[in-house]
């Protein structure tokens, strides 16, 4: 349904709010000791409705979450900052992981599905949760006479009502580690045999149950839950009876002796039998009384026995665990300290190293100065002053010396055209031939070195090759032409 028709039909006859709360906390004791164990604690209530399980799970720590197709319940949710997802139940399970679910619920629900549907349900149930997970179904109880014939009828939407004993039987099926059946929300009387009437054969046994199913897990963690599962809830169709049963004979029994009463006072003699039947009465209601109230307490202590129990080996557990915890506590300490001494190592190592590289600063820094000193020392001295004019020689020397190398790098054949270009300029000037022999032969060294030149040259002719080996000008080419024809032609007069 989509519109507020169930929203409406669920208000008035399902109860308010605060009412499924205070019902729903029954089952707090199943789920919180696997709060302990998986701190995560996901939850997931299919058919969420209301959502007054969610609430309460929220309240109690669980990261719950809620899947409904109906999205005006789910307004109520959202009205609640509550986490809900209009959607298919059975599609929204099988899209959660194995293993990681601590809680799959679902109040009401099961009487809404096809039977196939209601088994997939389980299945797909028992696959999401972890190990010892629990799987909650609540649904109206067909032994109370009123709810199976009339009251379940109430809500169009349902399909057919489920007995206790198939609705169990289904999670066992899909190996489920145990299953508790818990009748709810029975008259509170019915524990009063003295009370039992044809009205509460009717109508007063469990109206709704619930079922809780474990999940197979470790030992030490299924013990936790095992208080809750041996206790008893509810009251079933077949134990109301026999206490009405038992109710009517006492009753039938009471009848008898008031009427053997009456026939005494009447002048009837009272038989021994009828004082008999007085003080069997009297035994019989007494023994009934100490009988009921033996049974509470036998169930009390049996319930109690199994909590202490189950405590016991939580304390053990819990006692192994801080153990385990102290030793890593241990463990941990023992690290720290190991690398506290470390880093004090570290620490003490940097420390004469800072020391050493202060020192060698230190020292670097008074050398610096001592050299500092040193050369306005050398700067104030005679001798740096009296040997300037050697450095300024030394400046002119280098600031000459590039000029040279440049020189010096033209191509030898070049040098060498040149050299014989200006000669061949000489000899046809008489007053520079003259001039320049003249200053020659003044040096006999390099008179000697031109005229074994000039005879090298002659002698290989290689010179005379240079006017395609060099790009001349115009005025240049003249001159090496005329000198290269002399050349040519004083050979020729030789040979």
């Amino acid at each position: 349904m989509t519109d507020n028709f169930y929203r409406k039909l669920e208000d008035k006859f399902r109860g308010s709010r605060e009412l499924i709360k205070s019902r729903q906390e029954i089952y707090l004791p199943f789920i919180l000791p696997l709060k302990n164990i998986y701190p995560e604690a996901k939850a997931v209530d299919v058919g969420c409705g209301r959502g007054e399980w969610l609430e309460l799970l929220g309240e109690n720590g669980f990261d719950a979450q809620g899947i409904d197709l109906d999205d005006k319940m789910l307004a109520a949710c959202r009205e609640l900052n509550l986490t809900v997802t209009q959607g298919d139940a059975i599609a929204f399970l099988k899209a959660i992981p194995e293993n990681s679910l601590t809680l799959v619920s679902g109040f009401h629900i099961a009487e809404h599905l096809p039977f196939e549907v209601l088994k997939e349900l389980v299945f797909e149930a028992h696959r999401a949760l972890k190990p010892a997970g629990l799987l909650i179904l609540e649904t109206p109880n067909p032994e109370n006479l009123t709810v199976g014939t009339s009251q379940f009828y109430l809500d169009p939407t349902h399909e057919k009502p489920i007995p206790p004993e198939l609705l169990a039987f289904i999670p066992e099926y899909y190996e489920f580690k145990r299953i508790k059946t818990l009748r709810l929300q029975e008259r509170t009387h019915l524990n009063e045999i003295q009370s039992i009437s044809l009205d509460d054969v009717f109508q007063g046994v469990s109206p709704d149950y619930g079922i809780v199913a474990q999940k197979d897990g470790p030992e030490e963690i299924l013990e936790f839950n095992t208080p809750s599962f041996s206790g008893e809830y509810g009251i079933s169709l077949g134990e109301i009876t026999k206490q009405f049963d038992i109710n009517l004979k006492k009753r039938f029994f009471l009848n008898e002796i008031e009427n053997d009463g009456k026939a005494t006072k009447n002048g009837n003699p009272a038989t021994e039998l009828n004082v008999a039947h007085q003080k069997w009465y009297k035994v019989f209601e007494d023994l009934s009384s100490d009988m009921s109230i033996i049974r509470n307490n036998l169930s009390t202590a049996q319930a109690d026995n199994e909590k202490l129990h189950a405590s016991v080996k939580h304390l053990k557990w819990v006692e192994e665990k801080l153990a385990q915890s102290e030793d890593f506590v241990h463990e941990l300490e023992d690290k720290i300290n190991t690398r506290e001494s470390y880093i004090d190592h570290k620490e003490t190592e940097w420390h004469y190293q800072k020391m050493e590289f202060q020192n060698e600063i230190f020292e670097l820094h008074e050398l610096n100065q001592h050299f500092d000193q040193e050369i306005k020392n050398v700067y104030s001295s005679k001798s740096w002053k009296v040997s300037a004019p050697l450095r300024q020689m030394g400046v002119v020397k280098n600031s000459i010396k590039k000029p040279i190398k440049s020189i010096f790098s033209i191509p030898k054949n070049i040098i060498k055209w040149v050299v014989f270009s200006i000669i061949s300029l000489v000899r046809k000037s008489v007053f520079l031939n003259g001039l320049t022999i003249g200053l020659i032969k003044k040096v006999p060294a390099l008179d000697n070195r031109l005229r074994q030149m000039v005879r090298n040259r002659l002698a290989d002719n290689s010179f005379l090759d240079l006017e395609d080996s060099v790009n001349l000008s115009a005025s240049a080419r003249r001159v090496f032409v005329d000198l290269k024809t002399q050349i040519e032609q004083s050979q020729k007069e030789k040979g």
